[in-house]
């Protein structure tokens, strides 16, 4: 009997060391943090865009601290939303909270990463002193799109010139040179005669005469000339003629007789 008591107070022990070693044990806390964004992508004017923090508990305790810390210019989160679990205010295992904003004018090629911790007990949760911690990324991509003018012009093209040209090319010169060239008033033109002088197609007249004219009135003006000659010829014979002849009285003259 002594032998069967101690046996079974043995075992009784055994079982007591080993569930008081069970419940001594601290339940192991972890979690996944992923980010998302809504659209992926955008154009190169950039656009609206959403974004998700994704919180999932993988560990054996339950969380019910959340702090998610997302740098992302403009983007204020909204409150946990339980997208799976049994609607408590515990994130238990295998449960996902999810934290969203909503950004507009995202650029393309925008990287942006949420920090998150988490703890088990509601006070005292900081980055320093806390039961699991995790962060996510997204980046949004460009569609390679293009994108539309932002605007109409604020202006037409510049107009064509308001007036024509203020005035037109310069003109050709407006008289023909005021006077001839200066010629000596002493020396001919070379198309005149000499003043006083008769060209050789003009007579003393002045009058334009053919060939035979000129013939006609050299002819005469030598025959002139030739009668004068015959009469001074004449002339001076007689005088001649005259002064040689010795005179003689006129009674001598009457005595021969």
């Amino acid at each position: 009997m002594r032998t069967k008591l101690g046996a079974l107070l043995g075992a009784g022990g055994l079982l007591l060391l080993a569930a008081s070693a069970t419940i001594a044990a601290p339940p192991s806390y972890s979690i996944s943090v992923s980010k998302t964004a809504s659209p992926a992508s955008v154009g190169v004017a950039g656009g609206t865009v959403a974004f998700t923090v994704w919180v999932t508990n993988n560990g054996a305790g339950f969380l019910q601290a959340v702090t998610v810390t997302d740098p992302l210019s403009g983007c204020t989160l909204g409150a946990a939303v339980e997208t799976s679990g049994d609607g408590d205010t515990k994130l238990e295992n295998g449960e996902t909270w999810s934290y969203s904003c909503t950004v507009p004018n995202t650029m393309p090629n925008t990287q942006n990463t949420a920090s998150v911790i988490a703890c088990h007990d509601v006070s005292g949760c900081n980055n320093s002193s806390h039961d699991a911690q995790g962060q996510g990324s997204v980046t949004v991509i460009d569609n390679g799109s293009t994108a539309p003018p932002s605007s109409a012009p604020t202006a037409a093209p510049t107009a064509a010139p308001t007036a024509a040209p203020t005035a037109a090319p310069t003109a050709a010169p407006t008289a023909a040179p005021t006077a001839a060239p200066t010629v000596d008033p002493g020396t001919p033109a070379p198309t005149e005669a000499v003043v006083g002088t008769p060209s050789p197609t003009q007579d003393q007249a002045g009058l334009t005469s053919s060939p035979t004219d000129m013939v006609s009135d050299v002819v005469g003006t030598v025959n002139a000339n030739r009668s004068l000659m015959l009469v001074l010829s004449l002339g001076m014979l007689l005088a001649s003629l005259i002064l040689v002849t010795p005179t003689r009285p006129v009674g001598a003259r009457n005595k021969g007789r």
